[in-house]
């Protein structure tokens, strides 16, 4: 149920997202990758980003304990709101 909420607002964020503008008009692309920290630069305004991790593996180690986490899929969608401003949804 929640996967196909996900795949309808995705569906729709693109559909609405899509212009018209070219190549030349747009900013150069600086992803995210999910998890490695904030981009420099911002989505373009009335464009998405889909950026997609395919797993994430932390190691957490003390002298008493370990702790391993995995990720996997790790989605973050970005949208531009302004010229240096965007929605960010993960």
């Amino acid at each position: 149920m929640i996967f196909r909420f996900m795949v309808a607002s995705l569906a729709t964020l693109l559909s609405v997202a899509s212009g018209a503008a070219t190549g030349a008009d747009l900013r150069d692309y600086c992803p995210d990758r999910p998890g490695l920290g904030t981009p420099s630069r911002t989505v373009d305004p009335g464009h998405v980003s889909v950026e997609m991790g395919m797993a994430d593996w932390t190691l957490d180690r003390t002298s008493a304990e370990r702790t391993d986490t995995l990720l996997p899929g790790d989605v973050l969608i970005r949208y531009g709101i302004a010229d240096h401003a965007e929605v960010q949804f993960g």
